[in-house]
């Protein structure tokens, strides 16, 4: 069977529309979602109005800062990533696909990032002197994408047929109630460095296999590429760049509050042979549940559905998600 990226148009949703063309218009948008996210798990938005300028700033700004000397941007390291997630990332300090019982993958992250996270992201004190405006920045690329956030979530929702259309709003009150509630919600700029040593590996991995942590993700992505999906048979499709689009996937939390109906996917970023040279960036915001929200199926399971990496019932989020912190920070 072979797998093709779904493209949902969402110039039927944008606003706040409750006359009847609108409703039908989300009824559908909602369908398509599910059960596109049913088949391969990512899918790509289109026609969704930001702020003009908010993805090129964020790059920019992003860039100003990975392009400054180690030393300089040493002073901002993570020193207690289990307790505060605000900073940055060396490329020899995490690898997203170690998690046990999940996918597991032996290679540390080819890149550099940067993490704006929680009620820290608030705190222009914890973003680096040395780039003005950074915080700026990434606060119009948060406001630009919360709307279709909550309009996501209700639309999961939906296509689950729940009887609380806000059930997943009111599990990220952080995001769309108070910034001040304690949470894991966080945008991560992601830099990968060019690879010139490697022009003759076409299977070097920039970041190894993995699914994300919380409910799930917006990628904004350069025109670089690279990123890959795992289909259900196990083969790997290209998630290209398609220009002005979002690439939207789920992670574990959605899964299990799904019953495992709505899969996360594994994924990669794979170095590309005709793309040695450039440095790729990206840009993802990371939709979490509140620290305090308990962890475990909300509808009918699938069957025989084993989730991929254990949890709790009995364990709030934010016990589940230091311990695949712990696992992905580990150094060998």
């Amino acid at each position: 069977m072979s797998y093709k990226l779904t493209i949902l148009d969402c110039s039927g949703i944008s606003g706040s529309r409750t006359d009847r063309e609108g409703i039908e218009h989300f009824k559908e948008f909602s369908q398509k979602l599910g059960d596109a996210m049913r088949e391969i798990g990512f899918v790509y938005f289109i026609n969704y109005e930001m702020i003009p300028g908010v993805v090129e700033n964020l790059f920019d700004k992003s860039r100003d800062f990975f392009n400054l000397p180690v030393e300089v941007k040493s002073k901002y390291k993570k020193t207690t990533p289990l307790q505060d997630y605000q900073g940055f990332t060396a490329a020899d300090e995490e690898n997203a696909g170690k998690v046990k019982g999940a996918y597991s993958s032996t290679l540390l992250d080819s890149k550099e990032c940067y993490d704006f996270w929680g009620i820290e992201a608030l705190n222009g004190k914890r973003y680096p002197e040395e780039v003005p405006m950074f915080k700026e920045a990434v606060d119009d690329f948060r406001l630009s994408l919360i709307e279709l956030a909550k309009t996501v979530t209700r639309a999961f929702a939906v296509y689950l047929k729940m009887e609380d259309t806000n059930f997943f709003v009111k599990r990220h009150r952080a995001i769309f109630e108070d910034l001040n509630i304690k949470s894991h919600n966080f945008i991560r700029s992601n830099y990968y460095f060019p690879q010139n040593n490697f022009a003759k590996d076409e299977e070097f991995i920039r970041l190894g296999e993995h699914c994300d942590m919380g409910t799930f993700t917006f990628l904004l992505q350069d025109e670089v590429g690279g990123l890959e999906a795992k289909t259900p048979n196990g083969n790997w499709v290209p998630v290209p760049p398609i220009k002005n689009s979002i690439v939207f996937n789920v992670g574990f939390m959605m899964e299990i509050w799904s019953g495992g109906h709505i899969p996360a996917t594994p994924h990669r970023v794979r170095l590309l042979k005709n793309t040695m040279d450039p440095a790729r960036q990206s840009l993802a915001f990371f939709l979490l549940p509140d620290d305090d929200v308990v962890c475990k199926p909300a509808v009918a399971e699938k069957p025989n559905w084993v989730a991929p990496f254990p949890y709790d019932a009995n364990e709030i989020f934010f016990d589940y998600i230091s311990r695949l912190i712990a696992q992905s920070r580990e150094v060998y």
